[in-house]
């Protein structure tokens, strides 16, 4: 699969002095769409088909909201023993993207380049599609959760934009809940959705892509012991304890899989001066002078007067 790896335009054409104007609206808008306009000229570059001698193997995607290099510094686990497994390691990966749904739709139409947010929710070339692409390469598509996806019509918003409308979803049924989601729906075993996905991989030849969403670390998420919330460094603990596992069962099956762990965005633990901590939007701050402002009894919008 290395001719995958390249892209018709690999480098943006950006040059120094672009960089170095003064950031007034016009300029910035200037720089941002020459970006978008760039990122239009990318494709990757897969085969048309695999070599007949091409040794099968199976492509995991554990796409992982609330994930980011800084919330696992502030939980020390920069250095958890999971980094280390990994044969490929980036550590200024930008997923563009704050929110899982956009996230989920960008990871899937990454057979492209980046585009805007506004342009997730229009349709795209055939070929920016990466489940289309691998299974036209003969890898079986597949999606595997662990929540139920109503959520901000996620599932549906996958399917609908990053064209998985097809693509069966693993079941669910007999998986045990492990936590209640923050909107009180529950929230399933990582270690036995993986369990059961590997054993539904048994046939020696077959091939497959499967995308898994991962919503563990989700701001929110509430033990079903007492039904608080579990701080996060507990919930990362435990996921990464479980990829080990998983990643060592794999080694025992003797299974050729390749496992691809991305972020969705991060959980913004430790805020800057424009974020506080846990939010993941950058704030525009708004003065108004010669009015008074009220808040109605349900604080849940300003009132003028």
């Amino acid at each position: 699969m290395n001719q995958s790896q390249s892209l018709t335009n690999d480098k943006p054409n950006t040059t120094g002095q672009d960089t170095n104007l003064p950031p007034t609206n016009d300029n910035l808008n200037t720089y941002l769409n020459k970006f978008y306009k760039e990122e239009k000229t990318k494709r990757t570059k897969f085969p048309a088909s695999l070599p007949a001698d091409a040794q099968p193997f199976d492509i995991l995607i554990i796409h992982i909201c609330s994930l980011a290099w800084t919330d696992l510094d502030a939980v020390h686990l920069k250095n958890h023993p999971l980094w280390s497994k990994l044969d490929i390691l980036f550590n200024k990966f930008n997923s563009a993207a704050s929110y899982s749904a956009p996230a989920g739709i960008r990871l899937l139409r990454a057979s492209c380049g980046q585009p805007s947010h506004t342009d997730l929710y229009s349709p795209v070339a055939q070929d920016c599609y990466l489940m289309d692409n691998l299974a036209k390469l003969g890898f079986t598509p597949q999606l595997m959760m662990d929540h139920n996806g109503i959520y901000g019509n996620f599932l549906a918003q996958l399917r609908q934009y990053g064209n998985v409308q097809h693509v069966p979803l693993m079941s669910q049924i007999g998986i045990t809940q492990s936590m209640i989601e923050f909107d009180g729906s529950p929230l399933f075993s990582n270690d036995e959705l993986l369990n059961r996905w590997l054993k539904e991989k048994s046939k020696p030849g077959d091939r497959s892509a499967t995308y898994y969403n991962i919503i563990t670390l989700h701001d929110g998420n509430r033990s079903l012991k007492d039904s608080k919330s579990v701080p996060y460094e507990n919930l990362a603990t435990h996921l990464l304890d479980q990829l080990v596992d998983f990643l060592a069962t794999l080694e025992r099956s003797g299974r050729k899989v390749v496992v691809i762990i991305i972020p969705e965005h991060g959980a913004n633990l430790t805020g800057d001066k424009l974020q506080m901590p846990g939010l993941r939007d950058i704030l525009i701050w708004v003065r108004m002078s010669g009015t008074k402002l009220r808040k109605n009894k349900s604080y849940s919008s300003i009132i003028y007067s």
